[in-house]
């Protein structure tokens, strides 16, 4: 008896988050309900119309996705009306100070942010980009317990470092298998 995504959002806008993880059969029903404007509820036999204006998002590069026939390239070309592409935001440095004081006015409604906190926040590059920043306010918020937060209440996280591929296991057990597969002829392989 729930209403779906699509129906909750009919006649305005549905936001679809990392689209790229879609499985392949879900991307081929969502493209029938955006080609057809309908959908029909989980056990029920009537299609009802939707009017419903599509958002997505990935982090994830589509155009070598379909190439690797991981998504669908009828449906990247249906949902790509308008392209935006938003640099991290490490690039825009000029949106932190609205963000920093919409998160202050969302999460710490009773605390304030102090000057050096602020650039404690500034200064750093977010790597994790806006959810970093929302995390580390909220951290903040709960473990200082003051009204004010100063840059010392301000704990960031270190920096992930990009796990080092070792080809050598990646590559070796493919080559030892195409080997085999091909009895054994180097050439082949």
């Amino acid at each position: 008896e729930k209403p779906g995504a699509f129906m909750e959002a009919h006649q305005g806008t549905l936001f679809l988050d990392e689209i790229a993880e879609l499985p392949l059969q879900t991307q081929a029903e969502l493209l029938r309900a955006i080609e057809s404007g309908k959908i029909r509820k989980v056990g029920e036999t009537e299609e009802k119309p939707i009017d419903v204006r599509i958002i997505t998002a990935t982090h994830q590069n589509l155009n070598q996705m379909i190439s690797a026939k991981l998504f669908r390239e009828d449906l990247y070309y249906r949902l790509c009306v308008l392209h935006l592409e938003i640099p991290p935001l490490r690039q825009r440095p000029e949106d932190l100070t609205c963000l920093i004081n919409h998160f202050v006015q969302e999460l710490l409604p009773r605390q304030n942010l102090s000057e050096d906190a602020t650039k404690k926040l500034q200064n750093h590059s977010w790597p994790g980009n806006i959810r970093e920043l929302k995390n580390t306010l909220l951290r903040s918020m709960i473990t200082s317990g003051e009204t004010t937060l100063h840059a010392k209440d301000i704990k960031l996280q270190p920096a992930l470092k990009s796990a080092q591929l070792n080809w050598s296991n990646l590559i070796q057990p493919s080559i030892i298998k195409t080997y085999e597969h091909t009895n054994r002829n180097v050439a082949q392989t």
